[in-house]
Formats: structure tokens, sequence, C-alpha cells
């Protein structure tokens, strides 16, 4: 979302702050911001007049800010109305309560008399004594009311508040509480609702209190209103992403920073992302040798490309200095609807609807046919559909829009599945036309493959039954007889509240009377994510670290860094936080088995050998992390090349199964898998660190091949005899088999190391006859190990506080500074500043001969020293 405020310069007619650029700026047809100079002016001159305003009773601005005591006093604007007169736009506030005034709710912003609401239109935007944000619009027949739920806000809370609307199409009623960092959003149909609100005194809009009748008012408010902005354009509350970026020059992003596509600023208050809040910027700098000067706030900084110097000011920062270690995929807080459609499917009316993958925007959604009898069918339908209570937030959902499935016989049946690239929440569709003896039965999983409860709303002819002692109702069983596809009497509402994974429908037929049945298009909120640079290898800069006041936590990454904690207690890392005694975030677990003994009962979708993307199947006891949690994974199936058999349980060491039916010519396909991983007790994802070793990897006439992300995985390891070629290229490294072996040739094993992940990715290649994988749950003896990041020679300083300094991998100088410190030298020769209240460990990794250089510190003698 977009705000503008600070944008007066004093006076001057034109809007010059920060957040305004010439495309937004065009949009802008009302803007007061009650700045000094200019405390009445409207200086949103899109349309090419000043309709400014005028103070009542004590209204006055102060502080950049409109000022109320609630004792009969606003703010009224008058003049020329037809700019406002919008068939569609976006009326934007900021404002602060202090003080609710009676019982009654409070106007913030109005237009139009109330009295006058049903002939004349009406809008206004009030707070309740209750702590809620309300929007009311009327418009001829159309009348609209909205609001945050109770106990939204306390007074003294800052909020602003983003109405739209589009007499066409959608609108939408955004409200952010600054000072909790919550945010209310729905979107919602706006067909019929427009601006064009009569008033014949010429009053256009009342800050402060509702114009019951001419020169009439009530409704007062008590507080501070920082500014309202109108634009002629539904549109703009989409700008801001919530991060600041960087370009691939040499950046200064500081708090005059502009360069932002989307309007973000540092410490301009407009933190949006899920647990920001205020001044937390996210900063990606981009490549190029940037400048970063974070100021207030608990920032998060990615230095990225290039030789930067970061300092991330006051508030407990983490600070990258080059990309971070692992995916930069970051989930914004927000969530958007999507639908999934089937006539995107690509088939004409009637005509078979086979497996496929639709991209709704934020999230894939992959649809399968996972069985179905001789005699069945799946089509598409563009027949006339119930759709009614189907969950939109917008328009209402396409009626000749369906899965047909018709079963053609007694005991026929049809299984379907749909199942999601990220969770999904609030799942809304419809089963229409369950008559004669049809069965439906719904059930749906989370991520984790535990089942999840589903909502059941059945017309008069359909009987709701729990068959499976879960949660509730499950199938609705067809009372007999038939109707049309919009009947109501034969139409099941299903609601999910989620979060979804996977939705299976299960189609039967229980009698001799023929079903058929319509599945309309799926409705559901999809995460919204913001994707990041990840490769912490790539262009690692020699970068100038300073975290400033706070307890901050920097990685220097890649390259020679100069890290200074400044004051509190910070934990600092040279490198990425993986090598030489540190410790990752991530659980440290025993290295990954996959066993098919420990598959888990009824979690494989698809068939053996015929897996599909977007199958998947729970392998349990995979590892253990250090304090005892038993962790289970999700193996799933990402992408396949054309025609390659995949089978995801294939047997004892060849758990993952390729070209099982010994095709010559799928030699040298490709297969990508994905493992996630879950506390195995409660089913929650765990980040966890770890090492994922591949056996036996042979080569006949083409080669068993196995390929790693720098994105994902920190190192990897051979024997120092490996048979194996391994080979790097820009962010991948690919170990390939060059001869035949057997599963315990440890020459033919490769060792992939990553830490603090929630996931892994991996690509498998089959060789010309089948070609089983496996994570066989070991640890190569004496392995060569190469680190995925060259680790630098850092300078690092703790300053004041009690810190945690680990120089990993290099050369490095670190210095303890003031307070208690633990120094961990890691890898490599390391030059340590001790101090009274210092431990210290050298390390003993790499080529290793460490200096402790006490000079200046006085008397001291050394306890607990153990020299090897």
């Amino acid at each position: 979302m977009t705000f503008w405020w600070k944008c007066n310069d004093g006076g001057s007619t034109a809007p010059t702050g920060p957040d305004f650029n010439s495309d937004l700026v065009e949009n802008l047809v009302g803007l007061w911001e009650f700045s000094s100079g200019g405390e009445t002016k409207d200086t949103g001159l899109s349309d090419g007049i000043a309709q400014n305003g005028h103070f009542h009773g004590n209204a006055h601005a102060a502080n950049g800010a409109l000022q109320l005591d609630g004792n009969c006093d606003y703010f009224d604007v008058s003049g020329t109305d037809a700019p406002f007169d919008l068939s569609e736009g976006t009326v934007q506030v900021q404002f602060i309560q202090d003080h609710q005034v009676g019982t009654s709710p409070d106007t913030i912003v109005n237009r139009g008399e109330f009295c006058d609401k049903d002939t004349e239109g009406y809008f206004n935007i009030q707070v309740t004594a209750n702590g809620a944000v309300t929007v009311s619009h009327l418009s001829g027949s159309e009348s609209l009311s909205l609001s945050t739920g109770a106990g939204f806000f306390d007074e003294g809370d800052e909020l602003r508040v983003s109405y739209s609307w589009d007499d066409d199409g959608q609108g939408s009623f955004v409200v952010e509480n600054l000072s909790e960092g919550t945010t209310y959003e729905t979107d919602f149909d706006s067909a019929g609702l427009n601006m064009d609100i009569g008033d014949n005194d010429d009053e256009n809009f009342t800050f402060g209190a509702r114009e019951y009748d001419d020169g009439t008012y009530d409704q007062y408010f008590d507080g501070s209103i920082a500014y309202v902005a109108v634009f002629s354009d539904p549109s703009i509350t989409t700008g801001s992403d919530g991060i600041v970026e960087g370009t691939d020059g040499d950046d200064i992003i500081d708090a005059t920073y502009e360069g932002d596509p989307d309007g973000d600023m540092i410490d301009a208050g407009d933190a949006l992302l899920a647990g920001e809040v205020g001044d937390d910027d996210i900063i990606y700098a981009g490549a190029g040798d940037d400048t970063i000067l974070a100021g207030a706030g608990n920032d998060e900084i990615y230095g990225q490309g290039g030789d930067d110097t970061i300092d991330g000011g006051t508030g407990d920062d983490v600070i990258y200095g080059d990309a971070s270690s692992g995916s930069t995929k970051v989930f914004t807080g927000d969530y958007v609807r999507e639908s999934f459609e089937w006539n995107e499917a690509g088939v004409a009316n009637d005509q078979a609807l086979t497996d496929f993958t639709q991209d709704t925007g934020n999230v894939n959604v992959s649809f399968k046919v996972v069985q179905q009898d001789a005699d069945a069918r799946t089509q598409f339908s563009s027949d006339q559909q119930k759709v009614h209570s189907i969950e939109t937030d917008g328009p209402g959902a396409d009626a000749h829009s369906s899965l047909d499935s018709n079963l053609n016989g007694h005991g026929n049946e049809a299984t379907y599945e749909l199942s999601f690239s990220d969770a999904v929440n609030d799942v809304s569709f419809r089963v229409n036309d369950i008559d004669g003896d049809g069965l439906v039965k719904i059930t749906a999983y989370d991520a984790a493959g535990n089942e999840i409860n589903v909502d059941m709303t059945g017309g008069s002819h359909l009987t709701l039954k729990d068959t499976d002692g879960q949660f509730g109702v499950d199938t609705a069983d067809s009372n007999g007889g038939y109707d049309e596809d919009t009947s109501p009497n034969y139409s099941l509402l299903v609601d999910i509240p989620g979060p979804v994974a996977r939705i299976v429908i299960e189609h039967d037929q229980d009698g001799s009377n023929n079903s058929g049945i319509n599945i309309t298009d799926v409705y559901y909120d999809a995460p919204v994510f913001i994707e990041g640079e990840a490769d912490v290898c790539v262009d690692a800069g020699d970068d100038v670290l300073s975290g400033g006041a706070g307890d901050d936590l920097i990685y220097g990454n890649g390259g020679n860094d100069t890290i200074d904690g400044g004051a509190g207690d910070d934990v600092l890392y040279g490198d990425n936080g993986g090598d030489g005694g540190s410790t990752p975030s991530g659980s440290n677990a025993d290295a990954l088995s996959l066993s098919s003994t420990n598959v888990r009962a009824g979690s494989q979708t698809g068939t053996d050998g015929c897996a599909t993307n977007g199958d998947s199947v729970i392998y349990e006891n995979v590892t253990t992390t250090a304090d005892g949690t038993v962790v289970m994974a999700k193996l799933v199936l990402v992408d396949v090349d054309g025609g390659l058999n995949v089978d995801l349980t294939g047997g004892n060491g060849s758990e993952i199964l390729l070209n099982g039916n010994n095709d010559a010519s799928d030699g040298g396909k490709d297969a990508t898998f994905r493992l996630e991983f879950y506390n195995q007790l409660t089913g929650e994802p765990i980040s966890i660190s770890s090492i994922a070793t591949f056996g036996d990897l042979d080569l006949t006439n083409t080669a068993e091949k196995v390929t790693i992300s720098t994105d994902t995985f920190s190192n990897y390891g051979t024997t120092a005899d490996t048979s194996l070629n391994v080979t790097t290229d820009t962010g991948t490294v690919t170990a390939t088999g060059t001869e035949e072996n057997g599963p315990t040739d440890q020459d033919a094993w490769f060792s992939a190391g990553f830490e603090n992940q929630t996931s892994i990715e991996f690509v498998l290649t089959t060789r010309d006859v089948n070609s089983g994988f496996t994570l066989n749950g070991q640890v190569i003896d004496s392995p060569v190990v190469v680190d995925l990041c060259e680790p630098g020679d850092d300078v690092i300083t703790g300053g004041e506080g009690d810190d945690l300094i680990f120089g990993e991998g290099g050369d490095d100088t670190l210095d303890g500074g003031a307070g208690n410190d633990t120094i961990s030298g890691g890898d490599d020769s390391d030059t340590i500043l001790g101090g009274a209240g210092d431990i210290i460990d050298g390390g003993d990794g790499g080529d290793d001969w460490d200096i402790l250089d006490l000079t200046g510190k006085g008397p001291f003698y050394l306890d607990n020293v153990t020299m090897t």
C-alpha cells in the first residue's frame, strides 16, 4: 500500500515529498496535510483546482496535523465539487484518536448530509467507542457498510485507512494500526457505488465531524488527522511492497533515498509486512558498492553483491553483508483472493479433463484425476451452475465453469485431487447436482499431511454424514431423484478454513441410479510472498558492517568483512553462520534417512511408478534433532521430464526410483524433488541443520546424477579418492557417477550439508536403466569438505555489551571489546584480542595457528586453558 504524507514544502502548490512520482500525482485530486505555511491548502492538483479548506471552532493545525478537541470543531472543504464526483477512486487518511467523544461513532472523513443519504448519497469513515474503524457508502440504491472487529485499536494508537471503490468493479477497505503492527483488509463488490454525492451547500468534505444537515454537525472527533488524500484511481493502494530496494549501481540508501520502485523508504513509518512496525525496514541493496544507513527500528538488511558499508543504526538489527544463506522468500503477511478455474484448462465443453497445473497468481494449483473406473468420465462443462454463497470477495463466481463427473454405473467411482504449492486459507466452492445415487466425500489436508476440518452446507435433498469420525460431516449422500445443476436441493457448499495444502474429492455411485456431479471453480486466500536474491556466494563483497545500538545479529557472509557490533549484546558471524563452531538457528540434526519401512500409511498421492508433478509421500523418523525432536519429511515431486517413470516409495535402498520400467530412451532425464521437514509429534514445520548423503551413484551407458543448489546447501563432501565427477555452475553443484558401485562404496557417496532450512530441493538424473536413489542416513568417513562459500578474512569488533562472536572460516581478527564476550575463531589462523571476562575458543580446523593478544590488558591469568 502506498501512502502520502509530509509532502508539503511549506506553501508550495506542488507536492514535492519523496512518496510522489509522476504517475501517482496525476491521480491526486485532493490532498490536505496541514503543514506549516499550507495549513488549509489543497496541494493535490492533478485536477487543476485548489479546493482549500477552513477551520471551525477550536480546530487548528499544529505539528503537521489537524488538531481537534471534539467540542464542536471541524475542518470543511468547499468550492468546485465536480473533481470529487468520482465513479472510481481512493480516499486515504492517517489519524490518532485521543479520546472518544460520547458513545456514538466519531467521524474522521465525511461527504454528504446524513439526513439526505437516501436521496443524495453519503460517505463517511468513523471510529466507534469499542475500538472499531468503520466505513459507510451510499449511492443511489447501493449501500455498503464495513467494519474492523471491536478492539482493533485503543485511544492513542496511530491508524491509517485506505478506501477504494469502482462503480464497475471491485473495491477495498484497508485499516492499519501502526502502533500495534496489525492490519484489517477486505475486498468487496463496489458495483454501483460512486462519489457523485449531492450537497446543496457546496460542502465537498468535512473532517472531524458528521454533517447531519445543512449547517448542522455532530459525532465530533477528538484527536489529530495527519492528512486526507483523494485519488481518482482505485488502484494506487498496491504501490509499496514493504521492502526498500537498491539498484545495480553504487547506492546511498538512507532516509532520503528515493530509488525504490514502489515508493518504500527508510524510517518513513511505513512498515507493512508481517512482524514489522513503524520504522522497521527491510532492505535489499542489490549489486554495487552500496552505503546503507538503516537508522531507527529493528531492521533487516541484505547488502547483496558488492563491497557494501552498512550501519544498522539503533534497534535490534539483522544484517547480512552479502545475500542471506538460504531462501529469502518473505511472507508479507497478506493474502489475496484467487481462484482455480476449470475453463482455464484449455479444453472445450464436454471434452475430457486431465491432469494440469494452473498458476493463479500467488500459488500454483495442480489438478489430478487420482483414479476413475473405466465407464466413468471427467469433462469440462459450461452448463449453468449454482454459485450462490461461494466466497469470492468480488464479482460472483463463474456460473458456466465446472468439472463434470459422470459415473455411469452402480459401484463406479472417481477420485480427484487439488494440491496447492503453498497452503491457502478460506477455501470456498460448490459441488452441484448430487442427485440419483450420488455420494461425495471431501477430505482436506494441511502441509504436513494431517487431515483438517471441512465445513459443509447441504441442500434439502442431501444427507450429510461423518464417515471417518474426524471433525464432523465429510460426506454428502443423495436422497434420490433428479434436478437441474442449478437446483439448491442437491447442492453442497464447501468451506475449508485451512491452512489447506491438498483437497481430495471422492465421487461414488451407491445404487443403480446414475450419478453425475459438477464441481465449481474453487476460491481461496493465497499467501503473498516476496522473493529476494538468495545465493550467499554470488559476488560476495568485502563489506563494512556496523550494528550500532541494540542487540544485533550480523552475518558477514562471503568476502573479507569488517564488522562492528556497537553497543548492545550482539551476535556476530564473519561468514554465513555455519562454519567453525557456529550455532545455526536451525536445530542440529542427524544425517537424513529415507527408509521404505517408515512410509506413513495412506500418505502417498498418485500411484506407484507413475508419480506426477505435485505428488507426495510422508517419510517418518527421517532424523532426530539434538534436543530429541523426531522429524518427519514430506517428499514432493516438483517437476519431471516427460515420460519418465517416478516412484516415491520404490523400496529399500531405492526409495526414490526413476525409470523403473528400464526405458533406455529415458536415460538423462531429470526429476526435481523437495523434502519438507515437520515435527513428527505436532505436525508443525521445523527448521533443521543436517546432512543429506546420496549413495551409490552409478554409470552404465549413461550416468546417475545429483544436483544441488547453493541457495539451500552450504557445503558438500566426498571421499579423497571419490569416483564421482563433481562440477559447479552458477548457483549449482552436480555429482555424476563414473562407474558401477554398490551401496556401501563410499567413493560413490555425495554428502550435502545445509543449515537452518525448513526444506531442501534437489534434482536427480536417471541412467538408461532403473535408477534408485535414497538418503542413507550416514556420513562419509574422513570426508573432503568443500564450503560453497569461500570464507573471508574478517575483522570483527564486538563493542560494548556481552557479545557472541564467530570468526568462522578465514584468517580473522576478532576483538570482543568491553563486556563478557564469547569468541570463537573457527577454522584457520585467527588473531583474537581478549579481555577480562571473555571466553575464547580459537578453533582448530583448516590451516590453524591462532594468536591470543592480551596486550595492554594488565595483570592476568589464564583459566581453563586447553592447548592442542
